[in-house]
Order: C-alpha cells, then structure tokens, then sequence
C-alpha cells in the first residue's frame, strides 16, 4: 500500500470476510485515493497478525488507526509527519543512500511479487491499485480475496521477526 493509504487508515477499513482480514483502500471521509484503481482490498499479510497488528488496532480508543497522524493536506495527507520520522529512523539506523526512501518498501514488496512464479502482472496492479491495462481487465475483471491472499501470503524475505511482538499491556515507568 501507499504510505498515505496506510496512514489515513480507520477502525472501519480493517474487515474480515471468510477468514480473511483485510484493508478497505477507498476515498470515504476525508480520505483520498491517488487514482480510481486505488480503491481496493487488501488482504493483510499473516506476519502483521502474528505480530499483533489486529491486537494494536482494537487497542485504539479511536476511530483512527494512527490517530497521533495529522493530516496535512493535499500531497501525503496523513503521511507526511509518518514519512519523516522513517526518513530519519531510516538515515539514523538502516542507510544513508538517498534512493532508499519510505516508499522503497512499496517498491521491493512490488518487485518480489512480480518475480515469484505464476503471479500475473494483473494480480500485482490490483494489489497494489496500479491502473490495468484494458477496458475488461482494468473495470471489470477483479482477483478474489482468496487469490490476492495467497499472492500476499507467498511473499517471505526470510527476516526473522520473533523477537517482535505487540505487548499485551502497557509497560511500567
């Protein structure tokens, strides 16, 4: 997802339909999507429920996911503030390439979707709300959550993430 799709985030786009949880991108409120194809689902990948993403999301006391996010307006919105503060985590701790940026993690998810085997091109737009070629494909034609699900789910960059977890309650001062 965009940074600004995941920013702009409320407690109603987060959904289940038959056992899968997923995000409801559209342009409700005083959200914003970048074109028409944007508006989607997106099923939420296995690792961010291990890792407690639904727990943090039923333990805001908001309407919004991220409420501290302000939004700014026209550009990012609700990512601006977000983007910075990765930008200088990023520059602090991960690198100092220039290139390397937040939406680089769009970038990477995109590329290793695309190369994994029997995953169509039209598969990776409609997850990631890019514009499908064609009258029938770009309007018509959608995957099945089940579909985009798996595609999802298959994308492992061999990280280990067990050390993580969302704690169960607030630590003490």
């Amino acid at each position: 997802m965009r940074p600004r799709e995941v920013c702009q985030l409320y407690q109603e786009d987060i959904k289940q339909e038959a056992n899968i949880w997923y995000f409801d991108i559209n342009a409700q409120k005083d959200k914003s999507v970048k074109t028409l194809e944007s508006e989607r689902l997106v099923p939420l990948h296995p690792l961010l429920i291990e890792l407690g993403f639904l727990k943090y999301c039923k333990s805001q006391k908001h309407e919004r996911i991220f409420p501290s996010l302000i939004n700014a307006g026209e550009g990012e919105g609700y990512a601006e503030s977000c983007n910075r503060w990765v930008w200088r985590y990023n520059r602090l701790h991960i690198t100092n390439e220039k290139k390397k940026v937040p939406y680089s993690m769009r970038h990477n998810f995109s590329t290793f979707l695309t190369n994994l085997p029997n995953i169509k091109e039209s598969l990776v737009d409609e997850i990631t709300g890019h514009v499908r070629e064609g009258e029938t494909r770009g309007r018509y034609a959608q995957y099945s959550l089940q579909i985009k699900y798996d595609a999802i789910a298959s994308v492992d960059y061999g990280l280990d993430f067990s050390h993580v977890q969302y704690p169960s309650s607030p630590k003490s001062n």
